[in-house]
Order: structure tokens, then C-alpha cells, then sequence
């Protein structure tokens, strides 16, 4: 039985993992060995039960000493295969100092890569103490339910429970919509329920009867997330059950034995939809592990943050009230600069407020997004150019510009501003923030209480390492990428009624990506007329072939040569097209280049085949009752590509039109592809070294075939923001004991410990080395890191006295090779650190130097504590007492430094709690020879 330590039916061996207070659990499960297992079917696959899962992690939590399950989420089904077996782990982290352990359950089928389905917390605090039995059963006033149709109409529904999962005896109506049930398995089953801690059938069948719940019939919902769960007693075959609702979408659990004692309580259990695509996928396929969606469900804790000197730019959120009059202000960065150069301590963190451009309604969404964006581009610009601010971050906070939770509004004029910041991160490691605030945070947290929340939240991000967050009300959300398991229980046509006799409208379809679309939609999707809109129409290359092809397979086609970033045009367009059943946008054009050197023209160069063009489509589209409406966005804007701030900026503002979309009740898909292998417009200008530094990122090219699958699934699955990409999660894991993962992967791939963005300082293992020892290391590391980044086979193939721009250094990979050392070495190095040291041997010779002196200054460290200490006291406004305390103090440090032993409190203190500031200053620069 699971909580006595003897083995689990579905888990085998414990192993200890050396040096470390952690297990893995492993076991094998198949239907064959576990046929009871094929009584739980859903939309015709047999996925392992979510109670199952919880089941799982309850024995590996009383393994650990743990007694709760503080949250656990289900991240992918596991359908289990008609022949052979699924491998599976439970994996159980360190405690930390308060007891708490991660947990994640992985499996593999054969041949196939580890993949990890659930996560989440195990607590050793926390547990209720079982209550007495008390009260009528079943309550007062409640009313009874029939229950001899529920698993006939589950059936029917899509979910075929067999004899082991027919649980559900009695069931009663309850006040405030609560549900009450009697639920037991069958005799075969309750012979093995003393092996689990709540048997799944058994926990799975009190589920069931959340259908009686209101509006419980429009989807097939599985649990996805379970909260706060506490075992009282374990081997029971027999339970009543008390469902309460909590919101729309999860309810809070409660399980007793017959007699009226607590087996089990769950806080809270958050159900989420699923498709039978969905199950498909997870079954194998591409669709199972190249889809993904961006979650913010994971919450930052800020207990304890630690504050750090800040200052603010501009006017604060009019929701902010009045600042704290201590927080030094400043009216824009070059007021800041100038205080800099008047001897002003230089801030850990500058908070900048955004305002949106002037409302003048939609029809002027573009114009305001571009004003916006123009506007950070020269503070990001600015701010990256004075290198007395390179240990200091800026944080931009923007307001509802992404979307938190489904169907929520967006403003469209700060969403590209996290795509074009996030490239920015991703060059600059460490120098920009990104929160974000709604309406719903000002009405819960108001005036100075906000300001505290936010500078809360910052010290949180900085210590863990996030460089986005949301602030929800009184909650601080970072973003996860996750597998997506969004759908419904039909999917969802790409065509609606009437299609066939409408038109669908592909912008860039003669591209790469649009001719292939094209064939897909007559091919696969039945399209019989097709308006494909480019710059060049007929007479681009290709055409009249794609033409032919598309004729000779029963499709209508038509070119037209136009732009339509232009309205006139797009309103033409849509005039010639008629009915147009559908849009699907994929124009776009690139102009890489680092943010430091992106102009306004070459950012409008981007934006405009992209965010114009896509907000005239949406205009015209929400005019003619389109049907669907699909967008060809970038993982850029998603993960902020290095040297895309401009095009990353476009896509993110494509993505949140598809929210703002949907907010409004309008069709909309935007699906954030990674890297095709198909050569375009868009990649046919990636050398080796690009696509070196792609896979890097853990991105692996789809192939067409594959991309047009993972369409057809993002689209039957009714996601309205995708991320379309195959990721190398096990290089990105390999590589994490060198660099963790950015924090938007650590769901996928956890790190070993997030590393402060706020770390610095020398690292210990550089610094305090013979200078000799030292210097072969940083030799080591600056070959091999550049031999990595060019594409060599042996750090060898480095000439440490050639140029770098000679061995084919760009601008990119140089910033790259800073960023890399600066991790590796503490260090903070400037962008311009390849250019001003120009070949290895010469870059080996600075981080030597730099190294000794960082080391010299740990071994001395009274400047730096001065420096600390200055930052610490700045934009105070320090009371009488205060003032006397800390003057004499120096003062007799000072003195002890000198002759031994601080001296006692000076008998001047009553002169000095009346001396102006002015005479303080006099005393600590003449007296205490301090300047």
C-alpha cells in the first residue's frame, strides 16, 4: 500500500539518486498487464486517468516524507497504446528549506523520447486533521438524482467507462450547487484497492458525477490541475463524495468512508476540455509534441522578496496615486543620466510606465502601436548605449497587452512592445523586465500598495530569474510554454457553412508557405476557389505552375498583384473576392539586425506587411462575417529572437489580435510557427552559422508535411494563439548544467537552479585560480565557445591570434560570444566586447585582467560595500535621529579602522541633530576624510 512504503502496482523499483535527497520511481504499465486500465476510454483512445496520475504522486509524496500534494498539472495525456508497453518515472526533487519537493511524471513508449506529462509540489505542512462524522446523510435538503442513464449518456458523450469505472451508486442535488454522491467499485476492483493509496477507478468514478453539475455537457473535460490534496486513510473501495463548485471551470473534493471520516480532500480540481485530436496526437504523430500555447497559470511568490534601490521614470499609472515621495523620479533617461554624471548613485532597477498613444478608437490601433513602439525602441536604445547603466535593468510596464486567460481584451498598441523588448532580452541577458498590469489589479491593489506589489514582484523576478510578468489583482504571473491541450469535443472546421461556394483569400500565396498552403486547402480541405493576394501577383515565379496544379486538381484560382498593407487595396481585394469564407495571412518580410542599430524605417518596413496589412484583414473581415481568420505569426514574438526585434515586434501584435479577436466573439488563430525546412523569402538568407545558432535554441526545422498537419490541428483544436514548433527539449535539457533554460521552457524543461538575473560578481572557480590556471581556462572556454559558434568541429580550428570578424564573427554571434562569457565568467562585459578586443588571444588577455582586478576587489571589498551601502540609502528622506545615528557611526568606524576599536557615541550628537545636510556633508568630507 502505497503510504506504508511497499510498491505500487504501477510502479517498480525506488532509486536513490547519490549525493542528493531525491528518488525516481520507476515502473511499466500496458493493457495487457493492467487490463482494467482499458475500462476508462475517451473519445476512443484509453489515456491513463488523471486520477491515476494523483494517485502516483500521492505514494511518491509518503515515500519522501511528504503528507500533501500541494498542486499538480497535467501537462499531456498519456494514451496508453494498443500493443506494448509505456515506461514510467516519478521523479521527486530535493526539500527545500521548507520541506517542499517538485515532482514530474515522465513516460516513453518503445522507441519513442521521454516525455513529461504532470508536475508539480510536494508539502510536508499543511495536513488537515480528519474530522469526526457528523450530520444527516445525505444532507438536508437535497434532492435526488437518477443515475440509472449517467454512464449510457457518458457513452454517447464520448466516454466509454467500462465495468471498473462504473462507479457511481446514488447521487443527490445539493443547495449552492453542490452534489453529493455514493460511489464504490466492484468486487474485482475493491480486492485491489488496499494496493493504492485511493484506487484510480475508484477516484476517477467520483468524478463522474461533475456531469450533473450545471453546464457540464458542452465539452469533454478532464481533470488538468489538482490543488491542495491531503490522504486521511487509504484501501477504500466505498465513498461518499461532496462535489462544490468553485468558478466556472474546477471544484473543490471531499471523499469519506461510509461511517463519515475524511479518505481524501482536494482543494481545488481545475478541469480543462479535450479533443479526440488531441488524444490522437498524444498516441504519436508530430501534433503530440510540436504544439504548444503560453500559460500563465504559474504564480511567482514574493514572500520575502528583498527590496533593492529603485527609481522611476515619467509620471507613475494614474491608478498609483501618489508615488512615495522617497523614490527617486526622474522625467525620462536623460534626466537620469545627467544626475548620474552629477555623482547620483545609479539605481538596481528603473521602473518605465507606458502610456498609450492618444485614443483616437480603432481606426487608429496601427498608428498608436507604431507610436508606441518607436518610442521604446529609442529608450531601449538609449538605454543600452551608457554603460554606467549596464548592472542596472530597465522594466517597462505596459497594460493589458498580453492575454492572461482565455478570451481576455488586449490593448494592440503594447503587445508588440513585449515582442520587440523580449529580442532585446534575449541580446541583452539580464537588462530589461517586462510586466504587464490590468484594470482588475487597480481595483484590487490600489495607490502605494500597487507600487509595493510591483517592487515586490521585481525583487521576486530578479531572484528567480523571470524577465515577464502579469500582475492579475493581487497575483504575480509568469509565463510557461506548454503542450497544448485546448479542443472541444468535435472539432472545429476549417470551413464553415456555405464554404464551398466562398472564396478563401491567402495573402503571400504564391510565397514558399503559401503555394503549399494553397494545395493543401484544395487537396485536404476541399477549397474550390482561391484568391492568392501578393506584391507581384501572377508574375511571380511560380505562378502560372501553381496555377496549372491547382486548376488541374477542380480549384478556381486567381491572382492579384497587392498590397495589402494598403486599405484601399484590401478593401479592392476583398470586392473582387466576393463571399470570402476565409482569410489566412502569412505575408511577411524580415531585416535582421541587432536592436542597438534598428532604425525607425527598417522597423516600419516590418511592421507594415504585418501588422497593417493584418488589422485592414481583420477589419474587412469582421464587415463580411468571415468564418476563419488564421495568422502566420513567429515563435520571434513569442521568444524574442536575437536580431528580430523588429519582426518579433510584428508578431506579437498578430498574436494578440487573435486574442483581441476572440475577446469580441470573432473566429481568429494565430499560430507562432518555428523553423521550416522548406527554404522561403523569409529563411532563404540563413547561412550555416544562423541555422547553427537556431538549433542552438533548441528549434529543429518541420518539414512541409508536417507543418500542414500541425495547421489541420491548431485549427481543429480552435486555439487562438499557437505556438507551431518542434523543440529539441533534450539538448535544451543537456545543455542546462551549462545554462539554464530561458524561464518560459522551464515547464517543459526544469532547471537545475534558476540563476538570478540580479547574480554578479565574479565566479569563484575563475577569480580565485593561479593567474597561469586562469588563464588556460578562459583560454579553453573563449576557443571552444567560438569554435560552437562558427560551426567548427575542434576548438583547435581557432586561431587565437586571427580577428574574429576574419574567422567570421558577425554582429549576432558576437553578442552571443558576450553573452556566453558573461555568464561563464560574472563578469558584466559590453556589447561592444568582440569589436574592442578583437581576437581571441586579446579577449583571453582582458577576462584575465578583468578577473584579477574583480578578485582584488572581493579581497578588498570596502569600496564595493560603500557602493552597496550608497545604493541602499538613496532617494531616502532620513528623520533627525536617523541622520545622527548614521554620521556617527562612519564616524567611529572610521575611527576604528584607524586605532583599533570604534570609539563611544561622539558627545556632539545634540549639535548634530540640528546640522543641515549641507554641514553633515562638511563633516563626513573634512572630519572623516571621505569623499
Amino acid at each position: 500500500m502505497g503510504l506504508d512504503g511497499a510498491r505500487h502496482p504501477l510502479l517498480g523499483a525506488v532509486l536513490d539518486i547519490a549525493g542528493r535527497d531525491a528518488q525516481v520511481l520507476t515502473g511499466r504499465i500496458s493493457l495487457e498487464t493492467h487490463p482494467w486500465l482499458a475500462d476508462h476510454a475517451v473519445l476512443g483512445a484509453v489515456p491513463l486517468p488523471g486520477a491515476a496520475f494523483l494517485d502516483l504522486v500521492l505514494h511518491a509524496a509518503a515515500g519522501s516524507g511528504c503528507e500533501r500534494v500541494e498542486e499538480l498539472t497535467l501537462e499531456a495525456p498519456l494514451v496508453l497504446p494498443e500493443q506494448g508497453a509505456v515506461d514510467l518515472q516519478v521523479v521527486v526533487g530535493d526539500a527545500d528549506g521548507d520541506g517542499r519537493r517538485s515532482v514530474e511524471v515522465h513516460a516513453r513508449s518503445a522507441g519513442d523520447g521521454w516525455l513529461r506529462h504532470a508536475t508539480g509540489t510536494l508539502a510536508t505542512s499543511g495536513r488537515a486533521e480528519p474530522a469526526s462524522a457528523s450530520g444527516p446523510w445525505p444532507p438536508q435538503d437535497s434532492v435526488a438524482l437518477e443515475t440509472s442513464g449517467l454512464y449510457g449518456g457518458l457513452r454517447d458523450f464520448g466516454l466509454a467507462y467500462g465495468p471498473a469505472f462504473q462507479g457511481v451508486r446514488r447521487a443527490w442535488q445539493g443547495p449552492e450547487g453542490r452534489v453529493f454522491a455514493e460511489v464504490a467499485v466492484d468486487e474485482e476492483t475493491a480486492r485491489a484497492a488496499g494496493d493504492f493509496v485511493v484506487h484510480p477507478a475508484l477516484l476517477d468514478a467520483a468524478l463522474h458525477v461533475l456531469s450533473f453539475l450545471p453546464g457540464a455537457g458542452d465539452a469533454v473535460r478532464l481533470p488538468f490541475a489538482w490543488s491542495d490534496v491531503t490522504v486521511h486513510q487509504t484501501g477504500t473501495a466505498a465513498v461518499r463524495v461532496e462535489v462544490v463548485p468553485v468558478g466556472s471551470e474546477a471544484v473543490r473534493l471531499t471523499l469519506s468512508d461510509t461511517a463519515g471520516l475524511p479518505v481524501l480532500t482536494v482543494g481545488s480540481l481545475a478541469l480543462r476540455p479535450v479533443s479526440a485530436q488531441a488524444l490522437a496526437a498524444a498516441r504519436g504523430g508530430v501534433a503530440g509534441d510540436a504544439l504548444y500555447e503560453v500559460s500563465w497559470a504559474t504564480a511567482l511568490a514574493t514572500a520575502g522578496a528583498k527590496s533593492e534601490s529603485w527609481a522611476l521614470l515619467g509620471e507613475g499609472p494614474e491608478e498609483w496615486g501618489e508615488v512615495d515621495p522617497d523614490v527617486p523620479r526622474f522625467a525620462d533617461l536623460a534626466a537620469l543620466r545627467a544626475a548620474v554624471e552629477g555623482g547620483a548613485s545609479v539605481p538596481r532597477t528603473v521602473v518605465l510606465p507606458l502610456v498609450s498613444a492618444p485614443d483616437g478608437g480603432l481606426d487608429d490601433v496601427v498608428a498608436g502601436a507604431r507610436s508606441v513602439l518607436r518610442r521604446v525602441l529609442a529608450v531601449v536604445q538609449e538605454w543600452l548605449a551608457d554603460e554606467r547603466l549596464s548592472a542596472s535593468r530597465l522594466v517597462l510596464v505596459t497594460r493589458e497587452a498580453v492575454a492572461t486567460e482565455p478570451n481576455a481584451a488586449v490593448d494592440l498598441a503594447h503587445a508588440p512592445v513585449w515582442g520587440l523588448v523580449r529580442s532585446a532580452q534575449t541580446e541583452n541577458p539580464g537588462r530589461f523586465v517586462l510586466v504587464d498590469t490590468d484594470a482588475a489589479t487597480a481595483e484590487a491593489v490600489e495607490g502605494n500598495a500597487a507600487l509595493a506589489l510591483l517592487t515586490d514582484a521585481l525583487s521576486a523576478a530578479g531572484a528567480a530569474g523571470e524577465r515577464e510578468l502579469a500582475l492579475r489583482g493581487e497575483r504575480v504571473l509568469v509565463p510557461r510554454l506548454v503542450r497544448s491541450t485546448a479542443g472541444t469535443a468535435e472539432p472545429v472546421p476549417f470551413l464553415g457553412e456555405g464554404a464551398a461556394e466562398g472564396t478563401v483569400l491567402v495573402t503571400g500565396g504564391t510565397g514558399a508557405l503559401g503555394g503549399r498552403l494553397a494545395r493543401h486547402l484544395v487537396e485536404r480541405h476541399g477549397v474550390r476557389r482561391l484568391l492568392l493576394a501578393a506584391r507581384r501577383g501572377a508574375e511571380a515565379p511560380g505562378a502560372a505552375a501553381l496555377r496549372a496544379e491547382l486548376a488541374g486538381l477542380g480549384a478556381e484560382v486567381s491572382f492579384v498583384a497587392c498590397d495589402v498593407a494598403d486599405p484601399h487595396a484590401a478593401e479592392a481585394l476583398f470586392a473582387q473576392a466576393g463571399q470570402v469564407a476565409a482569410v489566412v495571412h502569412t505575408a511577411g518580410v524580415v531585416a535582421d539586425g541587432l536592436v542597438t542599430g534598428l532604425s525607425p524605417e527598417r522597423l516600419d518596413a516590418v511592421l507594415r506587411p504585418k501588422i497593417d496589412a493584418a488589422w485592414h484583414l481583420h477589419r474587412l473581415a469582421e464587415r463580411h462575417k468571415v468564418g476563419a481568420f488564421v495568422l502566420y505569426s513567429s515563435i520571434a514574438g513569442v521568444t524574442g529572437s536575437g536580431g528580430q526585434a523588429n519582426y518579433a515586434a510584428a508578431n506579437a501584435f498578430l498574436d494578440a489580435l487573435a486574442h483581441h479577436r476572440r475577446s469580441a466573439g470573432a473566429p481568429a488563430t494565430s499560430l507562432a510557427w518555428g523553423l521550416w525546412a522548406q527554404e522561403s523569402a523569409l529563411t532563404g538568407a540563413l547561412a550555416a552559422a544562423d541555422r547553427d545558432r537556431i538549433a542552438r535554441s533548441g528549434l529543429v526545422p518541420l518539414s512541409p508535411e508536417e507543418g500542414l498537419e500541425l495547421f489541420d490541428t491548431a485549427v481543429a483544436r480552435d486555439v487562438t494563439a499557437a505556438v507551431v514548433a518542434r523543440l529539441d527539449l533534450a539538448g535544451v535539457r543537456a545543455r542546462a548544467a551549462e545554462e539554464d533554460p530561458p524561464a518560459l521552457l522551464r515547464q517543459l524543461v526544469p532547471a537545475a537552479r534558476p540563476r538570478s538575473s540580479a547574480e554578479s560578481g565574479p565566479a569563484p572557480d575563475l577569480a580565485g585560480l593561479p593567474d597561469a590556471e586562469r588563464e588556460r581556462v578562459l583560454t579553453e572556454s573563449v576557443r571552444t565557445l567560438t569554435a560552437t559558434l562558427l560551426g567548427h568541429g575542434s576548438p583547435t580550428d581557432v586561431d587565437l591570434e586571427r580577428g574574429f570578424l576574419d574567422l567570421g564573427v558577425d554582429s549576432l554571434s558576437a553578442l552571443e560570444l558576450r553573452n556566453r562569457l558573461q555568464a561563464r565568467t560574472g563578469l558584466r562585459l559590453p556589447s561592444t566586447l568582440v569589436f574592442d578586443h578583437p581576437s581571441p588571444r586579446a579577449l583571453v588577455r582582458h577576462l584575465h585582467a578583468e578577473l584579477g582586478e574583480a578578485h582584488a576587489a572581493v579581497d578588498r571589498p570596502g569600496p564595493a560595500e560603500l557602493d552597496r551601502l550608497a545604493l541602499s540609502l538613496a532617494g531616502r528622506a532620513p528623520d533627525d535621529d536617523w541622520r545622527v545615528d548614521m554620521t556617527i557611526r562612519l564616524r567611529n568606524l572610521l575611527a576604528g579602522l584607524e586605532s583599533g576599536p570604534p570609539a563611544a557615541p561622539a558627545p556632539e550628537a545634540d549639535s548634530l541633530r540640528t546640522a543641515s545636510n549641507e554641514e553633515l556633508f562638511d563633516l563626513i568630507d573634512n572630519d572623516l576624510g571621505i569623499s
